[in-house]
């Protein structure tokens, strides 16, 4: 009841991904400045990324970096499995459709192909 009651309708969940859609752009456009000002850098220093900011900022902050890198990596198969749930009930179909899909897809990828 209580998750219910906490998700909103699809058309109110339909109308808020299309208001949003327009911050697509400048994400995407950030994503690829920052791609290659990290490959500009590794390509003159021949160093990585944590190499670099342990240098100019010390290891306390590259720990710090590094590890809300481990915690996005870590996070991105459940974002994953709501990004299909949340697809899939765009479609009509019910939401726990879309997390079987997805775990099917994460079966064969740790299992491997048939």
């Amino acid at each position: 009841m209580t998750q219910a009651a906490s998700r909103p309708s699809p058309s109110v969940a339909r109308t808020l991904a299309y208001t949003l859609l327009w911050i697509l752009i400048p994400i995407t456009i950030s994503l690829g400045i920052v791609q290659e000002m990290c490959a500009r850098m590794g390509a003159v220093t021949g160093k990585g990324l944590a190499d670099l900011i342990r240098e100019r900022f010390g290891v306390r902050w590259t720990a710090v970096v590094m590890l809300a890198l481990l915690i996005a990596n870590a996070v991105s198969p459940y974002r994953e499995v709501c990004r299909y749930s949340a697809a899939t009930e765009l479609f009509g179909y019910p939401v726990s459709f879309g997390s079987t899909c997805r775990g099917d897809d994460w079966w064969l990828v740790v299992k491997g192909s048939i």
